[in-house]
């Protein structure tokens, strides 16, 4: 039997290439499984679903909150359903964005709790500031809040109380 030398090229080249190949594909692979996520939301969880529901509501809140610290009016607004800016537009007691004097500064949530599937109440207290004079007193609000399509949105404002002092 003779060997060529083209015979032990070609015997070289394809013992090369097809080890190349399963090791190239392999590490593609490997790659492809590192980069796809397996976990998968069940929405069949109650509790879980329940936790997310409320998590997003929260979020609105914050928000909600956060324009109205900043004085931002046509955020706060676009956070309330038609019921709740009647409340809020129509009492001279309940300013949306404060004042400029006595002012909001800062918000905490008390409270909060699942009225039904799609509807929560937040206990809020509003803290509020002379400029210069530091923080006055506070109030708390107890909002409603209720999923609209994706969105939760506050709905109505139940009730209102001042205390005031450091």
């Amino acid at each position: 039997m003779k060997i060529s030398k083209t015979s032990i090229a070609n015997f070289s080249k394809s013992n090369f290439f097809i080890p190349s190949l399963v090791i190239l594909l392999v590490i593609v692979g490997w790659f492809f499984l590192l980069t796809i996520d397996f976990t998968e939301e069940d929405d069949s969880d109650p509790v879980s679903w329940s936790q997310k529901e409320e998590k997003i509501a929260e979020s609105s809140v914050n928000s909600f909150m956060s324009a109205r610290m900043k004085r931002n009016e046509e955020l706060s607004l676009s956070w309330l359903t038609d019921n709740a800016e009647g409340q809020y537009l129509l009492r001279n007691d309940m300013p949306l964005i404060g004042l400029s004097n006595p002012h909001f500064t800062d918000f905490k949530i008390l409270e909060k709790e699942k009225l039904n599937p799609t509807q929560f109440r937040f206990k809020i207290r509003i803290y509020e500031e002379f400029t210069g004079e530091g923080m006055i007193g506070y109030f708390e609000e107890t909002l409603i809040v209720i999923k609209i399509g994706e969105d939760y949105l506050i709905n109505s404002l139940e009730n209102r109380s001042s205390f005031f002092g450091k």
